[in-house]
């Protein structure tokens, strides 16, 4: 391993710590604030999942790219992984405003799912933010 190759990776490492540890941060704090003023704001929550642990997955998808802009000739996007993997965590993120709205009341075992394991949202923002990155096809260059 040489040198490049350890601080990227300790950069990742930091990034992904910054992020989980925001991320865990507002989701404490808007349920400390919601328990005591019933204030408990679904689109703040699901933007905070999206945004700081969609941000984790964006990151780990980044690290398996190897980005160079002299080599890259054509950037495609893989849209069957899109649509198979990307498209299900997308719904499966948003589902505090499915829940809001009244959609998943009409499954019982997905609305008892989704209000006492609300890690497997926080697990399918990653998955999606990591989708979305790793989609991204970076045709090089042969010359």
């Amino acid at each position: 391993m040489n040198m490049k190759s350890i601080v990227k990776n300790l950069v990742f490492l930091i990034l992904i710590s910054i992020c989980f540890s925001l991320g865990v941060f507002f989701i404490i704090s808007h349920n400390l604030k919601a328990k005591y003023s019933y204030g408990y704001n679904i689109f703040y929550l699901t933007a905070i999942i999206i945004i700081f642990f969609g941000a984790i997955g964006a990151i780990l998808g980044i690290n398996n790219k190897n980005i160079s802009s002299k080599n890259i000739s054509k950037v495609r996007l893989n849209k069957s992984k899109l649509l198979l993997l990307g498209l299900p965590s997308l719904i499966f993120s948003l589902s505090y405003i499915w829940l809001y709205l009244g959609i998943f009341r009409a499954i019982p075992i997905l609305y008892s799912y989704i209000t006492e394991i609300n890690y497997l949202v926080i697990i399918s923002s990653i998955v999606l933010g990591n989708t979305l990155v790793s989609s991204i096809e970076l045709d090089k260059r042969t010359t």
